[in-house]
Order: C-alpha cells, then sequence, then structure tokens
C-alpha cells in the first residue's frame, strides 16, 4: 500500500507534445515580445506546479479539509506557518504551567526501543498521511481493538467516538481531559494508511522524536494554529 505523491515540478513531455512545445515558443517569440513571451512561459509553469500539488493534495484521500480547490487554498495558506523542521521537540518556556509537571512514559518507568532503519516519509497538512512502509492489517485492527478495550475497562476516564480532527475514523476521547484540545481527543487512527495522530504531554512527544517513532504535525505550535487547524478542517 502506497499512497501517490508526484514531483510538483515533473513535467514529462512525449517525442509530439516536445515538439509542438518548441514550435509553440519560437512562433510565440516571432509573434510576441521575448518579454511577454517570458511571462506566458513562467505562467504556464505556475499553473503546472499548482495542478501536480492539487493533484498530490487530493491523492491523500479523505480527511477533515475538503477534497475540493477551496480546502486546498486554505492547507496552501496553512503551509506558511508549518513547522521547519518536525523532528526538533518544541521549546517549552513555561515548564512549571504544565501539568502534570513530568512526561506519562517517564512516570511508569517503561523502555521504549530506537527505531531501526530510516523514517517513513510523510506528506500533507490536513489530511496529513503516511506515504511508505505502512503498518500491517493485524497491527491495525489490534491498534483499534485496544482503544476500543480502553474505554470499555475504564468508562468514567475515557470514550470512542469519531474523529473531531479528521471528521471520520476511530479517535478515543478523555471524558475529563487536561488538554481539551478538540473536544479531549486523545489518539485517532487512519484507515488509509493505518497510521495515527497523537495528542501527546510534551515529554513524550520528545522521547519518541529522539527515538524515531513519530515527528510533530505540521502546526504543532499550540494557541492559534491549533484553533486554525480545527476549523479549516
Amino acid at each position: 500500500m502506497s499512497l501517490i505523491q508526484h514531483d510538483v515540478l515533473q513535467v514529462t513531455l512525449n517525442g509530439p507534445a516536445l515538439l509542438l512545445t518548441i514550435i509553440a515558443i519560437i512562433t510565440s517569440i516571432q509573434i510576441l515580445q521575448p518579454s511577454l513571451t517570458c511571462i506566458l512561459l513562467a505562467l504556464s509553469t505556475l499553473s503546472w506546479i499548482i495542478h501536480n500539488d492539487y493533484i498530490n493534495f487530493i491523492n491523500l484521500g479523505p480527511g477533515g479539509t475538503p477534497a475540493t480547490f477551496f480546502g486546498y487554498l486554505k492547507i496552501t495558506i496553512l503551509r506558511l506557518f508549518a513547522l521547519s523542521d518536525p523532528y526538533k521537540p518544541a521549546n517549552i518556556f513555561q515548564k512549571d504551567q504544565i501539568y502534570p509537571a513530568t512526561g506519562y512514559y517517564q512516570q511508569v518507568h517503561s523502555r521504549l526501543p530506537e527505531r531501526q532503519g530510516p523514517r517513513p516519509k510523510i506528506a500533507g497538512i490536513a489530511p496529513q498521511r503516511q506515504l511508505d512502509q505502512p503498518g500491517s492489517c493485524e497491527m491495525y485492527h489490534a491498534l483499534r481493538t485496544s482503544l476500543e478495550n480502553l474505554a470499555i475497562r475504564h468508562p468514567e476516564s475515557f470514550r470512542i467516538a469519531t474523529s473531531c480532527f479528521e471528521k471520520k475514523g476511530l479517535a478515543l476521547f478523555a471524558k475529563n481531559p487536561i488538554n481539551a484540545t478538540c473536544r479531549g481527543e486523545i489518539v485517532h487512527v487512519h484507515h488509509s494508511d493505518r497510521s495515527m495522530h497523537m495528542n501527546l504531554h510534551p515529554d513524550d512527544a520528545k522521547l519518541i522524536l529522539e527515538r524515531g517513532w513519530g515527528e510533530r504535525h505540521p502546526l504543532a505550535r499550540g494557541g492559534w494554529y491549533v484553533a486554525h487547524l480545527i476549523s479549516s478542517q
């Protein structure tokens, strides 16, 4: 299973198409001003880049953002605010205001092994999908079952519902969340690529980044970015 993504700068021409393109350029130079011909070529290239980029957005499949050109424009604007390095942990300047002060993973003193091999390729913002190295169907169903069982065993703390972020798919919610983002959504799973998004304590997110098991969402800055991401979806 692999989601198709095209190089937005790639233009492939067969023999006849290449010949017609050369003739069109020469004719334009003879009829029009060279400067106007250059402008037309630049606009044609830009149109092709936008077309390929839009197709990449559609190929990510259904998600929180409508698969329309208007939805594509929203995501294009949000790209301006995307993280430059999704593998760098967040800078926490007011650590004393975070509750709990220590990550959950450190509290249980468990061990997370380092991931072996290269990281998978990730694309998109909303939707955001894993392009390769998908988990097995068995592991995907085991993950869903574990989330459902957790809500069954602790009904006072958790519930299962449709993801608030994705607007589809299974998600686990906290009934009394510390972080109330999207009604306390903790995690949701993606059926298309069998990956997942999680809402983690900064300490836990840092550990997962260091061990190679995940990366930050492009808009994982908090504040306005979170609110705008939810509203755009």
